[in-house]
């Protein structure tokens, strides 16, 4: 292992402890009086909302491959493991954690981890779209809220996330077919530091242009399209699923009370 290679891997694991001593640090001042609140939760509920997001991952997974296809033909089963790892590492280190999937993919399946960086920029518009999507039809075609006050708020973040998504689309296309342009731009507005970083910077744009090119055909489209509204749907069935698991509270004041 050469000396570049140490330093790298020893600032790596600094930082993660560093972040992961916050984390625990955030930890402590956590309401622990609320969460004695959860004996009172019904376990088959709680259960199935965690089988629910186990269910979610394996659809990230699935959704992940079809990402990959313009580049790397995998399995599902390949990207499991990753997802998990990552997710695992999201928990521990917060939104820096967000950063290990696509690196443990990358060198998992022989890509560079800037393109999977490009392709978990896509996997958020999808994110964020098919959440949209699934607000919007509740805030505006479900009767049973219609009296709720705060509707007319619910709506316009609705819009406001549509008008989001299709603004992060247009960039990530323009990023697509221009990528070659804004890499040498940044290009030479680095070799004024550095000929070394400019041309490190210029490869990891044109690494992360490629990892945009994600969608192989009109039919993986849909089939994203369709993962990401099953995912969602799925992740709104959990967190119902937890808090239906809580006992009304004059239920739950009766079994505190003399």
């Amino acid at each position: 292992m050469t000396k570049k290679r140490i330093l790298a891997t020893a600032i790596v694991v600094a930082v993660l402890c560093a972040l992961f001593y916050f984390q625990v640090r955030h930890w402590r001042s956590f309401d622990w009086a609320k969460f004695r609140h959860a004996s009172h939760v019904h376990p088959l509920q709680i259960a199935s909302a965690v089988g629910l997001i186990y269910i979610t991952y394996i659809l990230r997974a699935l959704r992940w491959k079809v990402f990959l296809e313009p580049v790397r033909h995998t399995r599902t089963s390949r990207l499991i493991a990753p997802t998990f790892i990552g997710f695992t590492g999201l928990a521990l280190l917060g939104r820096p954690g967000e950063f290990i999937r696509p690196y443990l993919i990358a060198r998992k399946e022989q890509v560079s981890v800037s393109s999977q960086i490009g392709v978990w920029t896509v996997e958020r518009i999808f994110d964020i779209g098919a959440f949209a999507v699934l607000m919007a039809i509740d805030v505006f075609f479900q009767s049973a809220i219609r009296g709720n006050p705060y509707l007319d708020k619910f709506r316009l973040a609705a819009i406001i996330l549509c008008v989001l998504v299709a603004f992060m689309a247009l960039c990530a296309i323009m990023i697509r077919k221009r990528g070659h342009q804004v890499a040498a731009f940044l290009h030479r507005v680095t070799s004024v530091i550095s000929a070394n970083l400019a041309y490190h910077v210029d490869q990891k744009v044109r690494a992360f242009g490629e990892g945009l090119n994600t969608i192989a055909s009109g039919k993986s489209f849909l089939k994203l399209v369709a993962i990401s509204l099953l995912m969602w749907f799925l992740i709104a069935l959990a967190y119902r699923q937890v808090a239906h698991s809580y006992p009304p509270e004059s239920a739950a004041g009766q079994e505190e009370g003399p």
